[in-house]
């Protein structure tokens, strides 16, 4: 299953993912960090998505390069920033912020 990552992710188990990313193995982190991404758009409000997206960003500055390519496609760059609600993650803003602070060339996509 390809997507698994998402599919199972829950974000009642936010804190539990937190832990196994921090014993992990950078290609286990990969997958981590989408099951994270996954949950942080999961929360029920935007209070909750904000204080989850604060330990998430702690945990993609850690390695910024490990995590460009999972960060790249959350942040939907295909669609404009008024479009995210509809066409995006409610993560997708907190994505392209951090994208955009980490990786400030920015190309055709990303605008």
């Amino acid at each position: 299953m390809q997507d698994w990552p998402w599919e199972v992710a829950d974000s009642e188990h936010l804190d539990d993912y937190l832990q196994l990313y921090a014993r992990a193995a950078d290609a286990e982190r990969v997958v981590i960090m989408e099951m994270l991404l996954q949950a942080a758009t999961e929360q029920p409000n935007a209070e909750k998505l904000r204080l989850t997206w604060v330990k998430v960003e702690a945990l993609l500055n850690q390695n910024p390069h490990l995590h460009a390519s999972t960060a790249q496609y959350w942040c939907i760059w295909g669609y404009k920033e008024q479009d995210l609600d509809v066409y995006g993650f409610s993560v997708s803003p907190y994505v392209r912020a951090w994208w955009r602070a980490n990786y400030p060339v920015l190309n055709d996509w990303t605008e």
